[in-house]
C-alpha cells in the first residue's frame, strides 16, 4: 500500500470521521493542516486511485480499515526490512526505546494469547 506520512495523517482524519462529507473534510484539513480546498481534493483523488478511499455522493469513506492498514504495513516492514523476523524488529526497536512494565506485560499477554494451543472439543452422539 505504501502511503506517505502526509497521506497517513489525512487518512487518520478520514478513519476518525468517516463517512464524512467532502466539504467537511476540506474544513478539517484546513484546520488541521492549513490546506487549501484543492489540496484536499488532490489527496482524495490520489487515495481513490490507490484504492484506499472512495468519494461517493460527496461522502468520503475508506475502503480499508485503519486496523487492516496497520496490520498490512507492519507485516510489510517486518518482512522487507527484518527478513520476516519479529525478534529482529523488536531488537532494533528496543535498542533505543524503553518499554514500561505495562507495555511489557501487554506484549507477553499478546504472545501467550496467540501461541496457546487451541482446545479441541469433541462432541459425541450416543444413541
Amino acid at each position: 500500500m505504501g502511503l506517505t506520512n502526509t497521506e497517513i495523517k489525512f487518512m487518520n482524519l478520514v478513519w476518525q470521521y468517516e463517512p464524512i462529507c467532502s466539504t467537511q473534510l476540506v474544513k478539517l484539513c484546513n484546520d488541521q493542516f492549513n490546506w487549501k480546498k484543492s489540496t484536499t481534493y488532490t489527496f482524495i483523488k490520489r487515495l481513490n486511485e490507490k484504492g484506499i478511499l472512495v468519494n461517493e455522493n460527496t461522502f468520503v469513506k475508506s475502503l480499508i480499515s485503519k486496523d487492516d492498514y496497520q496490520k498490512s504495513e507492519s507485516s510489510e516492514i517486518i518482512n522487507t526490512i527484518y527478513d520476516g523476523s519479529v525478534v529482529k524488529f523488536l531488537d532494533a526497536y528496543l535498542s533505543n526505546h524503553d518499554l514500561s512494565s505495562i507495555e511489557i506485560d501487554k506484549i507477553i499477554e499478546l504472545a501467550d494469547k496467540r501461541n496457546k494451543p487451541k482446545k479441541m472439543v469433541f462432541q459425541f452422539d450416543i444413541d
